[in-house]
């Protein structure tokens, strides 16, 4: 009888015992809290935008709340900075734009594309923009008052470094011009600053400029792409390539937002957050905030985005240190030049 009682206690300890481990491993699988989301840019910006929709829809698929976060100084170094610094658990997720492949080279963040994993979401083709009331009608108009006012013609797009920055120093190579370049901390406040007159022009995506073009509040002058594109309010916006033929050799190069995690997150964590971010890019969340910022789609993850952004990394990396614009080489960071 005594045995009987002893077997029957030490069943219920192991199945208590079991109880409890199991429960403990529950617990601690990722992502058993809210998740933060540190965009590298100020809000309303398609780094924002394209981040949040992300983050709508990863929240059904990892069944966490995700907190997104703004920090849009340092040219992106500071929200990079914040999320390095934090354990790298898989709770902080850096939103990033392209800038982050230039990082290095432009001193605002130690870490180069081996530091990261990234989930790229895509990007929106780039326009130049002036207010609506502008005497100017055409590119070929803004070229001219540029080079008849060497260092005058005020011209914003975003932070240091970016796309449209890239673009825009790429152009005043490509038709020997100069302008006053007027830095903001994301593509939004630019915008802003064009509409209240303290720039003239604008170089920043589609889709940002999207609200603001159908109201008829900025008039679209040129796609610097390499087609002509539809933008709403406008048909057929003629690529820079018809009156600075120059700017084919170095198009297309194409925006890049999307989220990142430092790379020695738990294998476990990226399998988990790659997978849902392959449902969160099929999201209706997603596909309706393409649709409407006018976004061409990428749905890189794992060794296809690595491979972007060593890419961009190169490309981005060398034109900002020819213009003398960063302050390092790629080579300490063991950048290679991109090939011709």
């Amino acid at each position: 009888m005594k045995r009987k009682i002893l077997c029957s206690i030490l069943i219920v300890v192991m199945l208590v015992s079991f109880t409890v481990s199991f429960t403990g491993c529950q617990k601690n699988t990722w992502p058993n809290k809210p998740i933060n989301l540190v965009v590298s840019s100020s809000a309303g910006g398609g780094t924002d935008l394209g981040n949040r929709a992300l983050a709508a829809a990863l929240e059904k698929e990892l069944g966490q709340k995700i907190t997104v976060v703004n920090v849009p100084a340092g040219g992106g170094g500071a929200a990079a900075n914040q999320v390095f610094s934090a354990p790298h658990d898989g709770y902080n997720l850096l939103g990033f734009f392209e800038g982050i492949f230039s990082f290095a080279v432009m001193n605002a963040h130690k870490s180069t594309t081996k530091d990261w994993e990234y989930f790229i979401l895509g990007g929106t083709p780039g326009v130049l923009s002036v207010r609506a009331d502008s005497p100017w009608n055409s590119v070929e108009d803004v070229i001219k008052a540029m080079k008849d006012k060497p260092g005058e013609i005020k011209l914003a797009n975003s932070s240091v470094g970016c796309i449209w920055d890239i673009k825009a120093a790429l152009l005043k190579e490509a038709a020997g011009l100069d302008y006053k370049f007027m830095p903001y901390q994301g593509s939004n406040p630019s915008i802003l600053a064009l509409l209240s007159g303290e720039v003239d022009v604008v170089i920043t995506g589609v889709g940002e400029q999207a609200e603001f073009l159908e109201a008829k509040k900025l008039k679209p002058l040129a796609m610097i792409e390499l087609e002509d594109h539809d933008v709403p309010g406008y048909k057929g916006v003629p690529s820079i390539t018809k009156a600075v033929p120059a700017m084919k050799d170095v198009l297309p190069l194409d925006q890049t937002i999307g989220f990142a995690v430092p790379s020695d997150v738990p294998k476990e964590v990226l399998d988990k957050l790659d997978a849902a971010f392959k449902k969160a890019i099929q999201s209706e969340e997603v596909q309706k905030y393409a649709k409407t910022k006018f976004v061409r789609i990428s749905g890189k993850s794992g060794a296809d985005a690595k491979e972007i952004g060593k890419k961009m990394e190169s490309i981005m990396s060398w034109i900002l240190y020819d213009k003398k614009v960063a302050p390092k080489s790629p080579e300490e960071f063991g950048i290679a030049r991109p090939k011709k």
